[in-house]
């Protein structure tokens, strides 16, 4: 744990509880995740490391306000643990625990341990920040990698800008709130607690985000001007129907190839199972598949990239 513990201190130097980390009064919580079939709950793998850590570090526990989380992350007969380095979202403070507790009243919502300052509300399935990071990663490396280039001239310099970019099943407005402060992002969803979380989140990266209410089949967005796509789309029964979200695609594909610039980029994550499905209706429309990655959270899911071939 000294490895752990020196880089938690480095990172919050300064703050009133790193002096009560030395006076044993910080007080922390153990967050379990399970996946696979275990004869123990993760409540009880989560208490059982909390009270190692108190008999070995001497802290106070605090499940709902701590100042330090542990994270247990067991999926089948592999365990790993380590310390939260970033501080608490704001949600989970004092201060705004009742307007989120207001907020998430429907039963299918929860927050997530999202550690970013500017997520202020979260609902279920909301995607992690480093995988929205990486999404929007690699839709600048598949941008920069294109001949097609959006061109601006700097002190006789051209560079490669992605300027505008979209989220059409945006959720919580994650992969939009991880973006580069260069790009605007257009976030939308259907679900208006999805947008009203969106909108809340957005506030605090003030004229980086749009956020509308819209239909993914019949998008309000002119055609030729998005530079990249870059999506966590829908999948399992949290999501809704599978059938009925099979039936939103084709459409949906229609519009991404719409709205977006030759040349642009589609940055399009889902389910494993649902690949062959996804790349069908991609591959119906004027798109060219330029990689696939599979990233594991505890299922793994597929990322597909394409660009949008230059229209004759």
């Amino acid at each position: 744990w000294d490895t752990g513990i020196k880089l938690w201190k480095e990172m919050h130097n300064g703050e009133e509880k790193v002096k009560k980390m030395a006076s044993s009064e910080l007080e922390f919580r153990v967050t379990c995740y399970r996946y696979g079939q275990h004869l123990y709950q993760s409540a009880e793998m989560a208490g059982s490391l909390g009270a190692g850590l108190v008999d070995l570090f001497h802290w106070k526990v605090n499940l709902r306000y701590p100042e330090l989380e542990v994270y247990l992350r067991i999926q089948e007969s592999d365990m790993f643990a380590g310390i939260r380095i970033s501080g608490m979202m704001n949600s989970e403070s004092k201060e705004n625990c009742d307007e989120v507790r207001a907020f998430n009243k429907r039963r299918d919502c929860r927050k997530s341990r999202d550690p970013r300052f500017h997520t202020m509300e979260n609902q279920m399935v909301a995607l992690q920040p480093c995988i929205a990071s990486g999404l929007n990663s690699l839709a600048h490396m598949a941008f920069e990698q294109e001949t097609y280039t959006l061109h601006t001239t700097t002190n006789n310099k051209t560079t490669t800008n992605l300027l505008l970019a979209m989220d059409p099943f945006a959720g919580t407005g994650a992969i939009g709130l991880e973006s580069d402060p260069g790009v605007f992002y257009i976030l939308g969803d259907q679900e208006h607690s999805a947008v009203k979380a969106s909108a809340l989140n957005s506030k605090k990266i003030p004229g980086r985000c749009g956020v509308m209410n819209w239909d993914a089949r019949g998008l309000p967005v002119r055609s030729g001007v998005v530079d990249a796509i870059v999506t966590d789309a829908p999948f399992g029964h949290r999501c809704g129907n599978k059938k009925l979200i099979r039936k939103m695609y084709p459409k949906a594909f229609r519009e991404f190839e719409r709205m977006v610039r030759d040349g642009g980029v589609l940055v399009f994550m889902t389910a494993e199972e649902e690949t062959s499905f996804i790349l069908t209706q991609i591959r119906k429309e004027s798109w060219t598949i330029v990689d696939m990655r599979s990233i594991d959270m505890g299922f793994v899911c597929r990322i597909i990239i394409a660009r949008r071939e230059h229209r004759s």
